[in-house]
């Protein structure tokens, strides 16, 4: 019957977004450690992009580089 399948539907939507709502909490956390990891390491990051260029580096990559993170960013890796 219509009324059972939308009842059904809307249920199935509430649990849908109850999940989406858990993973998305799920990955933040997961993220926030991440990022505490990559902060706070004594090794050097930093990614790259496909033609070279400095996406982000970490706090111990720009002391490495002796300049600030926002002058590295965008710049060529081979220029360093």
């Amino acid at each position: 019957d219509l009324e059972q399948a939308k009842a059904d539907l809307k249920e199935y939507s509430a649990h849908l977004e109850e999940r989406v709502t858990e993973k998305t909490h799920d990955l933040t956390l997961a993220l926030n450690k991440l990022k505490a990891v990559v902060e706070n390491t004594g090794d050097a990051i930093l990614t790259l992009d496909g033609q070279g260029r400095i996406q982000r580096v970490n706090p111990t990559f720009a002391r490495w580089a002796k300049r600030p993170a926002e002058r590295l960013e965008g710049c060529l890796i081979t220029d360093y």
